[in-house]
């Protein structure tokens, strides 16, 4: 628990700092002149000085972060009662601790869905912490990938099929990435 208190004071006081235009684009040009290459430093300044006419404020984020923060507390109990349901007794702040380095790890662009990574990193992390069995852990890393991950992509699926479907979006219908490129390059040169 002290762990999370730490993470929202963080993210807390980067919001805060960021806030105030002229800190925020002194801490980015301190970013951009040490350790930006050159060849990359005006996409960066151009960054730096679109920030903050987009920059959000609090009250239009106070919505977006309570789902957000009910949705985490949805996924951590589903993984919670399945570990439960397999056997495994661990508390559940063990688990809104250990869910994120599972999330971390499983974000690797190793193998598809992260099938695999996310297995050996669970059996490890559950064995030598833990001390549950290594078939537990992976189990447990694919009920979490059944119920968690294999939903959100069928239904990214059907979102794509349907709006590939829409004949009255040109815009998906004749999206290719040599299109994209080509006009990216051509807007550098102007």
């Amino acid at each position: 628990m002290p762990i999370a208190i730490i993470w929202i004071s963080f993210y807390i006081g980067l919001f805060v700092y960021f806030k105030r235009r002229e800190r925020g684009e002194k801490a980015i040009g301190f970013f951009i002149k040490f350790l930006v290459p050159k060849k990359f430093k005006h996409i960066f300044k151009k960054f730096s000085k679109s920030l903050y006419k987009d920059f959000p404020k609090v009250k239009d984020l106070l919505f977006p972060y309570l789902i957000n923060f009910v949705s985490l507390i949805i996924y951590y109990c589903s993984i919670y009662v399945l570990a439960i349901a397999l056997n495994i007794n661990l508390d559940i702040f063990t688990f809104i601790l250990f869910c994120p380095v599972i999330n971390a790890i499983s974000f690797l662009p190793i193998s598809p869905g992260s099938i695999g990574v996310r297995e050996i990193t669970v059996a490890y992390l559950l064995y030598y912490l833990f001390g549950i069995s290594i078939a537990q852990g992976v189990a447990l890393s694919l009920g979490i990938f059944i119920i968690v991950g294999l939903p959100t992509m069928l239904l990214g699926f059907i979102f794509s099929v349907l709006a590939s479907k829409d004949t009255n979006n040109k815009k998906i219908r004749n999206f290719s990435i040599e299109k994209y490129l080509k006009r990216t390059e051509n807007k550098k040169m102007i």
